[in-house]
């Protein structure tokens, strides 16, 4: 496993790019739960490892398995708290290399509900 902590790493460093980007919501076993200021999608969150990696097989068995089991909890919340049809999961990471999931709540009544490219 990589460094456990990286400069320049807003997730990391707790800075005010993050406080500006995202809420805090509850501290998970391996993560946290965050509320994404960006609520294109009502109740669009995200849930950053408590540490630094880039990748998720950079994880070892068990704490990759911790860090599933936080996102499908943090999924289960999001659905009851938003009454969303679907969660949709996205992992990125081209500009913001730590290791996090996109929740994005969704809704057959949202404009881009089963859109085909």
């Amino acid at each position: 496993m990589k460094s456990r902590y990286r400069d320049g790493c807003f997730y990391c460093e707790h800075n005010q790019t993050q406080v500006e980007r995202m809420v805090p919501i509850i501290p998970l076993d391996v993560s946290t739960f965050y509320l994404n200021r960006d609520q294109t999608h009502p109740g669009r969150a995200i849930v950053a490892l408590d540490w630094h990696v880039d990748e998720l097989f950079e994880l070892t068995a068990p704490m990759r398995q911790a860090f599933i089991d936080d996102v499908a909890q943090a999924a289960a919340i999001l659905k009851e708290y938003t009454g969303a049809s679907k969660i949709n999961y996205g992992i990125y990471g081209d500009t913001v290399s730590h290791l996090h999931f996109h929740l994005v709540p969704k809704l057959p009544s949202d404009a881009d509900w089963m859109m085909h490219s």
